[in-house]
């Protein structure tokens, strides 16, 4: 008990210094530039994770269930999964580059920031051996420090200059520090050697498709959005909707921890096609409670106090976000409920059936989400966001039906759904 209880709490130390130090850089920046500008920051990250999905390739994903599966070669697997994603990046930065000149207009700025997102998926692939080995605790500490240094230069910069330029610079500067930190710790703990070996690419890029797949639905989920209603409405709209996802994407950080911890677990019980016991049973039953309750609290918190939330971290700078908050809550309360399935999926190797569902999912969010943020503005985009949310639960369901597997809880679904919705209509009404 007492070790499952450190697992998770070194865990949510990694996974929320993250989420917070993003989310207090963030408002530091919505604080400091005028709304056009911060707008324009947003957007461009947006654009630089959709272009960092492909150097992610759901390498990460695939690591955290191979390594621990097959422990005796994590070094191997650790050492040619990063050389692929070197050469990926080579590939993908290119591209971007190109994007940048030949599609949008150009800033320098926008450089940084593709940069900076890299570097910390870079930073993430380290840090999966410490989850693949569960050394939990170094990981906890490496990100830890590297988030309040991130935290600590970005207040220290915006304090003497709004440059946005300057500010860049030096958050690339931190993140990529912090993964030479990172990969140096790791190269003491698996002895790998960067040197020429007989690596099967081609075997390495099939593999990781699925996990690709899944990534880029994920990611696209949470940054098509912001380029529909930069399209549609502009960088002001950008940077209220943003503001309020901001808030949404720290609660869904628990399902990042909860998948770091079970799905190499879930992966050990059903390797193989072992029985699931009567005592690993409480492992899903754990789960899915913890993602059902949290996602119940996020609403009542995020429509009672919507208000105060606005005041106290955005000095109701945006003032269409108050009553966009609740819904923002239900949103986090559908994907954390969409979340235990996917984790179930990736976990029993029904990773191509995941991407599928995640597919049609997305491919239904930019339907309406055009649609709806045309005819109702940033209400319409979460009404999009949070009906396509429940489409890709009813998907994962039909596919765990299929395969007959029994751990559903949809009699709880059903009513947290039902119980959820209720707080917002009544309370936005």
């Amino acid at each position: 008990m007492r070790s499952k209880i450190l697992t998770f709490f070194y865990s949510g130390i990694s996974t929320f210094s993250n989420l917070i130090a993003s989310f207090v850089v963030f408002i530091i920046l919505a604080r400091v530039l005028n709304k056009s500008i911060f707008g324009d920051y947003v957007f461009y990250n947006s654009l630089a994770a959709i272009f960092c999905v492909l150097i992610d390739f759901g390498i990460n994903q695939k690591l955290l269930r191979e390594g621990r599966i097959d422990l005796g070669n994590l070094k191997n697997l650790f050492l040619n999964n990063l050389l692929l994603k070197i050469y990926i990046f080579i590939a993908v930065f290119i591209l971007y580059f190109v994007v940048l000149i030949k599609i949008l207009n150009y800033d320098f700025y926008s450089i940084l920031i593709f940069l900076t997102v890299s570097s910390f998926s870079f930073f993430q692939l380290s840090t999966i051996v410490f989850r693949v080995v569960e050394d939990y605790r170094i990981e906890a500490i490496i990100t830890l420090i590297g988030s309040l240094i991130l935290v600590l230069s970005c207040l220290v910069t915006s304090y003497y200059t709004t440059n946005i330029t300057v500010i860049c610079m030096v958050m690339l500067i931190v993140r990529l520090c912090t993964f030479l930190a990172s990969l140096l710790i790791v190269s003491k703990k698996t002895n790998f050697k960067f040197k020429n070996n007989s690596i099967q690419y081609k075997t390495l890029i099939v593999e990781s498709l699925p996990y690709l797949t899944d990534r880029i639905v994920s990611v696209l989920y949470s940054n098509v959005d912001t380029i529909i209603i930069k399209y549609f409405i502009g960088s002001v709209g950008v940077a209220t909707y943003n503001s309020g996802l901001k808030l949404a994407s720290g609660s869904l950080g628990v399902s990042t921890i909860l998948s770091n911890i079970y799905i190499p677990k879930i992966s050990v019980i059903t390797h193989q096609g072992n029985e699931i016991s009567k005592k690993n049973t409480k492992i899903f039953i754990d789960l899915w409670l913890l993602l059902a309750v949290l996602g119940l609290f996020v609403v009542i918190i995020f429509t009672f106090f919507n208000q105060v939330i606005s005041d106290v971290f955005f000095n109701n700078k945006f003032e269409e976000l108050i009553f966009l908050i609740p819904m923002f809550g239900l949103f986090v309360s559908t994907r954390l409920l969409a979340s235990y399935y996917g984790i179930i999926l990736t976990a029993i190797g029904k990773q191509k059936s995941r991407a599928k569902a995640n597919i049609l999912s997305f491919a239904t969010m930019v339907i309406f989400g055009i649609f709806f943020t045309f005819h109702f503005g940033l209400k319409g985009t979460l009404f999009s966001l949070i009906s396509t949310s429940i489409l890709l639960i009813i998907f994962y369901v039909f596919i765990l039906k299929q395969i007959k597997f029994k751990h559903l809880y949809l009699k709880g679904v059903f009513g947290i759904l039902i119980l959820t919705i209720f707080i917002v209509w009544t309370r936005l009404s």
